[in-house]
């Protein structure tokens, strides 16, 4: 019996994802660039998913039917595919907004350095909430200093040129936090606080 178009449509789109993996590997191995092929994987795994699922609703596999098994393992796949890459995108954005905190500054000012606990420190969850606020527009040296505590003494090699003062964050924000996060403040000709922002060494 002729297959329908849904299924040659899974079929085509979940052989691509698969041999996009092998391809992935290698191209990390020898260097090369793999955004393609994640392209590629992100816009197939949908298309595999809906046809698997159309072709499943609208014909009726007899039992024991090779392609029965196959179009529902590629759905258990690729719905899992799916859910863990929304996991990886959306999950670490709806986890910092969770632990967002109103500033204080004496809160703020008792993590001094590396003093804190856990891997969601006060700083890290109240800097949103103090850059927003504008807080620190306009502030001479000495007040940020009578606000914030004294800044960090860490050198950076690269990427702080512009940055007159910083302040330890905590852990980098995200899936895999293997970095830290730090509030840089620079200051104009006048000593007044001009620009401010976070860096992730």
């Amino acid at each position: 019996m002729k297959k329908p178009m849904s299924f040659w449509v899974f079929l085509v789109s979940g052989i691509s994802v698969l041999v996009c993996i092998p391809l992935i590997l290698i191209s990390e191995k020898l260097g090369f660039p793999d955004d393609p092929y994640h392209f590629i994987q992100m816009i197939l795994v949908p298309v595999c998913l809906v046809s698997g699922v159309w072709y499943s609703t609208r014909r009726k596999a007899e039992k024991g039917r090779f392609e029965k098994y196959l179009v529902g393992i590629g759905i258990v796949l690729c719905g899992l595919f799916m859910l863990l890459v929304g996991y990886l995108i959306f999950g670490p954005i709806v986890t910092d907004y969770y632990h967002r905190e109103r500033f204080d500054a004496e809160l703020w000012r008792s993590e001094e350095g590396f003093n804190y606990e856990g891997m969601w420190p006060h700083r890290l969850c109240m800097v949103d909430n103090l850059m927003s606020s504008g807080k620190l527009d306009g502030l001479t040296r000495n007040q940020v200093v009578e606000l914030l505590g004294l800044p960090h003494s860490k050198e950076f090699p690269h990427g702080a040129v512009d940055c007159d003062i910083h302040y330890y964050l905590g852990p980098e924000r995200g899936f895999i936090g293997i970095d830290s996060e730090w509030l840089f403040i620079k200051f104009d000709n006048n000593g007044r606080v001009v620009k401010y922002w976070i860096y992730t060494d």
